[in-house]
């Protein structure tokens, strides 16, 4: 089922004047835009609070090809080829199950109490 109206549709198709735009590619554009570096920092309290407002950006095919490639990524990262891990152990004798733990703190964001940098656990 599409999400996008026929309303947008015909919207998007008149402003870039591209008859072969359907709701996929509008669907792939929305998706890059909101997830676009630019867009997140000019718009953070209204992403944060309201429906998001989606402009009409100068590229829509570049913005809808790295929206359906970053959403390739985000549904299909269970699939990927598992990496290959090396044990590095730096104790004496063999490794034990209990030289696995990582310990029960909780994950923090790295840095500095207060800093605003939330890129980095």
């Amino acid at each position: 089922m599409d999400n996008i109206t026929d309303s947008a549709l015909d919207r998007f198709r008149a402003h870039y004047r591209d008859p072969g735009i359907c709701k996929d590619d509008i669907f792939d554009y929305v998706y890059g835009v909101l997830h676009a570096p630019g867009f997140r920092a000019a718009f953070p309290n209204a992403l944060a609070r309201q429906l998001a407002r989606i402009p009409l950006a100068g590229d829509f095919r570049g913005f809808a090809a790295a929206g359906r490639e970053l959403g390739d990524l985000h549904v299909g990262y269970e699939t990927c080829p598992e990496q290959e891990l090396e044990l590095v152990f730096n104790g004496e004798g063999d490794p034990l199950p209990d030289h696995f733990r990582l310990g029960t703190r909780p994950m923090r964001f790295a840095g500095r109490r207060g800093d605003t940098d939330r890129s980095v656990l």
